[in-house]
């Protein structure tokens, strides 16, 4: 595998188990359960990783198909790292709100544990779409983001990895607002 491929999918992998780790062991009923009124659920942070990176793997296949029609050369050995020229720490940044698109808004109708399942196939999917350029310059096929600006294959593997990183950060938040708030009896 290119060191570029491989630095970005463990960089996927690695952010993905820190995913998992973050929500093992929690009750479902405070995975589905929303912090506050104006706040996204994990269920609902969940979905919306879901819906972002299934949007991401369709539009990388169309457009890495077109590419592949045209030709694509082989990516240099000594190609750069992404990872070490991308703005992870803007996308890392929590202080900075970013309001999501109404497409990649959840819809709140996914049990967390559903939620999951979608998402990791959706981030089993966009990894495939990466490891299937492992080795070809992809660097002129890119998808914009509605803030960041257009990203080649690569980059969005930088940018996917950082996105789930920003939200794992919100689902520890949420899980740790819920655990504060006093348990209210039932009689």
């Amino acid at each position: 595998m290119h060191p570029r491929t491989a630095e970005l999918v463990e960089h996927l992998d690695r952010q993905h188990r820190l995913l998992h780790d973050a929500i093992a062991n929690t009750p479902d009923a405070r995975l589905d359960a929303k912090p506050a009124p104006d706040r996204w659920s994990v269920a609902e942070v969940l979905e919306h990783l879901s819906i972002v990176e299934t949007n991401l793997a369709a539009a990388f296949r169309k457009r890495l198909d077109e590419a592949r029609a045209e030709g694509l050369a082989a990516l240099p050995p000594d190609a750069p790292s992404v990872l070490a020229s991308f703005p992870l720490a803007r996308i890392l940044d929590r202080q900075q709100r970013i309001e999501a698109s109404n497409a990649a808004r959840p819809k709140g109708l996914m049990a967390a544990r559903t939620a999951l399942a979608a998402y990791d196939s959706a981030r089993a999917a966009f990894r495939d779409e990466l490891i299937a350029v492992d080795g070809l310059d992809v660097d002129h096929v890119t998808v914009p983001h509605r803030i960041f600006g257009n990203f080649n294959v690569y980059q969005w593997a930088a940018f996917a990895g950082g996105h789930e990183a920003r939200h794992t950060g919100q689902i520890v938040e949420n899980l740790e607002v819920r655990s504060q708030k006093p348990e209210v009896s039932q009689k």
